[in-house]
């Protein structure tokens, strides 16, 4: 298939959208939501103020499209887990190429932003909320054939996920700090640590 069909597949509005989402992404990453203005944005993604305006209402808009596309890119990851299988080894096996995701600072400083911005924009809270909810009902799906054959009920299952996402949470915050945690250490530690949630008594 030549570069021409291939570009005949993509909707142009949703090429713009993308354009927008990582030019914004880049933008916040880096001055936070506040301080990048939406001619920052238009500036980083090449096109005018008014032609963003034509896509999103509002920079509060632009965050919460952010949101849900981070939610689907890790519902893309957790999918593929479930198609191999055995979805608990599958989740473990992927940790140094998790830990490797999570130290792109750009994208966990972002991920840090949506968590900050929900403390005060009780919209972006509910965005997030939403995404947050689906995201760990996805992988409660994925870890619960296993804990229930070990006898945990559903309350056990959710908080081990809550804990789970807590861990990722503090590692990617290390990660924005300049910590190095895409080490063989790190992720042995994780990995005997995401066990100790799931499986000790």
């Amino acid at each position: 298939m030549s570069g021409a069909e291939l570009s005949c597949d993509v909707d142009p509005a949703d090429a713009r959208r993308d354009q927008i989402l990582d030019a914004a992404a880049e933008c916040f990453s880096k001055k936070g939501f506040h301080a990048a203005s939406m001619s920052t944005i238009s500036k980083t993604a090449g096109m005018s103020v008014g032609h963003i305006y034509h896509y999103f209402q509002n920079k509060e808009a632009i965050i919460a499209a952010l949101v849900v596309r981070n939610c689907e890119q890790l519902h893309d990851v957790l999918n593929d887990f479930h198609a191999q299988g055995d979805f608990v080894e599958a989740l473990l096996d992927d940790l140094p190429q998790g830990l490797d995701r999570m130290s792109n600072r750009e994208d966990s400083a972002l991920k840090l932003e949506f968590i900050a911005e929900s403390a005060r924009n009780d919209e972006i809270s509910c965005v997030l909320h939403a995404a947050d909810t689906s995201a760990r009902q996805r992988l409660s799906d994925g870890l619960g054939v296993s804990l229930r054959a070990r006898g945990r009920s559903d309350d056990e299952i959710d908080t081990k996920v809550m804990l789970i996402s807590a861990l990722f949470t503090g590692l990617a915050a290390k990660a924005v700090q300049g910590i190095d945690i895409r080490t063989e250490a790190y992720a042995k530690l994780v990995r005997r640590a995401i066990e100790a949630i799931l499986f000790d008594d």
